[in-house]
């Protein structure tokens, strides 16, 4: 009896060693001379949801930014703190660091979260940088919700 318990308990513990994380693993025992350490910090990946805003025009005028704020104005909820990337596979004229800048400055007061662009050929990484912009890689497309449908529940 005493031999099975030993043995539950050993099994136990080393289960328990097994099931340490990268921070637990770096602390030090109470045996060890030397003080506890903690990682300071851990690397895990992450599934990012964006919004894409694909620029269909080659100037962002006056025309752009009223059907912009008149899609705002229908859908906030759905625009409210969302990461916003700007696609420019149809507009390889906003490749010019002025205009991009104007666009990222315009989208941003309108509380955009912009902070990638896909689609971006002939864009310097530097003037993205300079912009608080990385570039993105394309992803895929999932349409807006109409108004007045509900949207699915998730699975």
């Amino acid at each position: 009896m005493q031999q099975e318990r030993s043995g539950a308990e050993s099994r136990s513990a080393t289960e328990q060693e097994q099931s340490f994380d990268v921070s637990e693993r770096n602390a030090r025992t109470r045996h060890d001379p030397m003080p506890a350490t903690v990682a300071a910090f851990q690397v895990r990946g992450r599934f990012l949801t964006a919004l894409a805003i694909r620029i269909d025009t080659e100037a962002a005028g006056e025309a752009f930014y009223a059907q912009l704020d008149d899609q705002l104005r229908r859908t906030p909820q759905f625009f409210a703190g969302a990461p916003v990337v700007i696609d420019l596979i149809n507009a390889p004229g906003f490749s010019e660091p002025s205009r991009m800048r104007e666009l990222v400055e315009n989208l941003r007061a309108r509380d955009l979260r912009v902070f990638g662009v896909q689609s971006a050929r002939g864009i310097d990484a530097a003037a993205l940088q300079q912009l608080g912009l990385i570039s993105v890689l394309t992803g895929r497309d999932a349409p807006l919700p109409r108004e007045g449908v509900p949207a699915r529940a998730a699975a």
